[in-house]
């Protein structure tokens, strides 16, 4: 099979591959923003490849091989944030507060982010949209591209794992 041309290339990937790139992302990603963020970089390192001659026999292939890099990329660095996100216990004491209240809101506080760290990603998000943003139910599932009863089971399931796993402290 010959090597294809800058010009046919992009009209592959961005005619031809266009909703498969697209749904490879959002059945791993979840978050519709993130998918159209990783499919555009995608494109562009392709047209990057192809512009500087590179000889690209199977476009498709290409293009997907990409995309999977992207996500590792992706994944990677939303586990780097994760710890970012953790509550910082510092910023939650007063100068004067006494030691034992500090160490035990920094026990509480590490509970509660090993329990975050556990949930899987979807539920995260849901939870995350739900109590930090404030979306209702039908917003998210439009965010996240998912049923309304998606959302609800994510958010059973975030709700009961904290319930499991805080507690005293959860309720």
């Amino acid at each position: 099979m010959a090597a294809v041309s800058v010009q046919r290339g992009t009209d592959l990937v961005v005619g031809d591959y266009a909703d498969n790139l697209r749904r490879h992302l959002r059945a791993r990603l979840g978050c519709e923003s993130d998918v159209e963020d990783l499919a555009q970089e995608a494109y562009l390192k392709f047209l990057q490849a192809a512009e500087r001659g590179l000889e690209i026999r199977n476009p498709r292939a290409y293009l997907m091989t990409i995309a999977h890099n992207l996500l590792y990329h992706h994944y990677k660095a939303r586990e780097r944030s994760t710890v970012s996100n953790d509550i910082d216990v510092e910023s939650l004491h007063d100068e004067g507060a006494d030691p034992e209240s500090v160490t035990a809101i920094s026990l509480r506080m590490d509970r509660i982010n090993r329990a975050w760290r556990e949930l899987p990603p979807k539920c995260q998000q849901a939870l995350h949209l739900r109590w930090r943003t404030g979306l209702r139910v039908k917003e998210i599932a439009d965010e996240m591209d998912l049923s309304h009863g998606m959302v609800k089971k994510y958010l059973a399931q975030g709700l009961s794992h904290f319930r499991k796993r805080l507690g005293c402290y959860f309720d």
